[in-house]
């Protein structure tokens, strides 16, 4: 059984998402940038808890934990999406019968392909609302890995956006369609809010 994308060495991830192989690709890499953002708000909250006591920032860390593990997950699920949706386009089309069961499939697989990031993105954004928290109480010396971590969070948030988008383009259903975008719809502008209102505290910390 092959080892889990999270569980490769960096190196052999790396050198995987350079190949000429179309996953692990976008959807993998921006869940990835968003779990190495939020643990790096997690480790800004235990480095800044350790100097000074803060009971809302302690409180915020298993909430953190769960969406970096989350989002770890999400890194493998984005490329078994994907694969998914390879796997309905090679079903056979010999009869009209297996031309239906093939249409079917490939409509499921890209729904599902296009929900994937949508989660990273949903989880993404819970994380950029504690960074507003954590930016406002974390210690000064780590105001540079909490703005690298709301960066990066961000980053993870719009590529998955673009992998929903790409998606979108090939689902036949206009009620799922208009469902995910209005849920684009919504996270994006409230993301950049996050985002924006987080780094401007850390400026002035820096």
């Amino acid at each position: 059984m092959e080892k889990k994308l999270v569980e490769k060495k960096v190196v052999d991830f790396v050198d995987q998402v350079a190949s000429d192989v179309p996953a692990p690709g976008g959807g993998s890499v921006s869940a990835l940038s968003a779990a190495l953002g939020a643990g790096l708000l997690v480790m800004a909250i235990r480095i800044s808890v350790k100097k000074e006591s803060n009971q809302i920032l302690s409180d915020f860390l298993p909430r953190l934990e769960k969406e970096k593990n989350r989002l770890m997950q999400l890194v493998d699920d984005d490329t078994a999406a994907f694969n998914h949706v390879l796997a309905a386009f090679a079903l056979p089309k010999g009869t009209d019968a297996d031309k239906a069961k093939r249409s079917e499939a490939v409509q499921t697989a890209f729904q599902h392909a296009a929900s994937v990031p949508l989660e990273t993105m949903q989880s993404s954004l819970r994380v950029l609302e504690a960074g507003q928290t954590v930016a406002q109480l974390c210690s000064p010396t780590v105001a540079s890995d909490v703005g690298t971590g709301i960066q990066m969070v961000y980053a993870g948030l719009q590529g998955a956006g673009y992998n929903v988008n790409i998606n979108l383009s090939s689902i036949k259903d206009d009620e799922f369609k208009a469902g995910l975008e209005k849920e684009l719809d919504a996270v994006l502008p409230l993301a950049e809010k996050q985002k924006s209102n987080a780094l401007a505290i850390i400026q002035t910390k820096i």
